[in-house]
């Protein structure tokens, strides 16, 4: 098996890589260059692993919007599926967060784009379950691509627990650790604390260990400190924004996306 090649690419750097896949930079027969994903060669023969990679690779797939990566193809090779995806020329946001990029200098449109990429996915009729700053990609000239669909499932047409506990854990809702029913407000609960880091600069707690994040989050009438409160130079409306996002109680979290872009155009018009 030739590791420098994928069917008709040509592998050029392994740009990173994860607990099932892993991503390179490739140059293809025409000369471009494009994004491999594939799944990582020892679990080839894993039913589960590859089961769950090419059910996310199928729904990004179906994804077509500006801020979402896009995919070209997809394939296999000595048995290892993989995916040809758009190569962006940037920097994933948890990369551009701890060096303080100066691309993030302007965090509105960002975080907008960052809205309008998960409201596509959620029109699609998906759930991401994986929406974290590690899978939001900045390009150098400030566009947003959503990536990794890998945890993403159907929306359920009647709010339903999820079957396994998959994710990181300062982003899972507390709805997905207490096993209670889910729906898009689970993302916008992970969006919430991705949005909070990018414009406060820290998320809504001090880090912790996972039992003290699963207490945290559990803890549903102890609401997160509002972004104001920890940087007093964010607006009032943006601050109430976001800490809509974080509510711990769904029934107090915004229901969609589109209530989120609606409160935002009174700040960002």
């Amino acid at each position: 098996m030739d590791l420098t090649r994928c069917g008709r690419y040509l592998l050029s750097e392994r740009l990173n890589a994860g607990g099932t896949a892993e991503v390179f930079a490739a140059t293809g027969p025409d000369g471009k260059t494009v994004v491999i994903r594939r799944l990582l060669p020892h679990f080839r023969f894993h039913f589960g692993q590859r089961k769950k990679f090419l059910r996310g690779l199928r729904i990004h797939a179906t994804m077509n919007h500006e801020n979402v990566v896009r995919v070209f193809s997809t394939g296999s090779d000595f048995f290892i599926p993989y995916g040809v995806l758009e190569h962006v020329d940037g920097s994933n946001l948890r990369i551009l967060l701890n060096r303080q990029d100066p691309v993030l200098r302007d965090p509105i449109p960002i975080f907008l784009q960052m809205l309008l990429a998960l409201q596509h996915v959620h029109r699609r009729g998906y759930l991401h379950l994986d929406y974290k700053p590690e899978n939001i990609l900045v390009a150098r000239d400030a566009a947003v691509k959503l990536v990794d669909f890998d945890l993403a499932l159907p929306i359920p047409r009647k709010p339903a627990p999820l079957r396994e506990l998959s994710g990181t854990p300062s982003y899972l809702s507390p709805e997905q650790i207490l096993r209670t029913p889910v729906d898009e407000r689970t993302d916008i609960f992970a969006l919430g604390i991705a949005a909070y880091e990018l414009f406060v600069g820290q998320k809504p707690f001090t880090p912790m260990e996972r039992r003290e994040i699963v207490n945290a989050y559990t803890s549903l009438d102890a609401p997160f400190p509002s972004p104001r409160a920890i940087k007093p130079a964010i607006p009032h409306k943006l601050s109430r924004i976001l800490s809509n996002c974080v509510e711990k109680r769904t029934n107090r979290r915004y229901p969609t996306v589109s209530l989120i872009l609606r409160d935002l155009q009174e700040i960002a018009p």
